[in-house]
């Protein structure tokens, strides 16, 4: 089993749901109390959220999170306009 527990940066960028599995499974593999900056550019869903939240409970002194959320491409509407063009 892989535990990282002397991590003190991640910056994760996922584009697509399979990124966001591996994320989730990453994530649980995180425990460190040395975490001092992490980033996040994803889709949020529930489950990454949980996962993350889970990863930083250990970190004894985080001093930067950034969580930043993409759009969901399943859920992107286009207008009459755009489908024109």
């Amino acid at each position: 089993e892989l535990v990282l527990r002397r991590l003190r940066k991640l910056e994760l960028k996922l584009s697509d749901p399979e990124g966001n599995t591996f994320a989730g499974d990453l994530l649980s593999c995180v425990e460190s109390p040395k975490l001092k900056d992490f980033k996040l550019l994803a889709v949020l869903t529930p489950q990454l959220l949980d996962a993350v939240r889970m990863a930083l409970l250990p970190a004894e002194g985080l001093h930067f999170l950034s969580l930043t959320a993409l759009p969901d491409p399943s859920e992107v509407i286009l207008g009459a306009e755009t489908v024109a063009a």
